[in-house]
């Protein structure tokens, strides 16, 4: 989610089906070989350390486009973190 703008806008379109296709292929083959074993050996702590300094990334990446767009935006914003939380 981090990587496309910046690839898209530097190489175009195509390398982002060209990195899809190839991000899947090596899902596949992680699953082949049974990788998923070794995540045992990965502590819980850098795990949700991981997923929530990429949930900041991600957040971090999306505040620019919080400014300069309509109430009902806001409104729709609001709404669904009532949902969410």
């Amino acid at each position: 989610a981090l990587l496309m703008v910046p690839l898209v806008k530097g190489y175009g379109l195509n390398y982002l089906l060209t990195a899809t296709i190839l991000t899947g292929v090596i899902q596949l083959l992680f699953g082949i070989f049974k990788v998923a074993k070794l995540m045992k050996f990965i502590p819980r702590a850098v795990m949700i350390g991981f997923v929530n300094s990429l949930a900041i990334l991600i957040f971090m990446a999306q505040v620019p486009h919080f400014f300069g767009i309509s109430t009902l935006t806001y409104v729709f914003v609001a709404i669904t973190l009532i949902i969410v939380y």
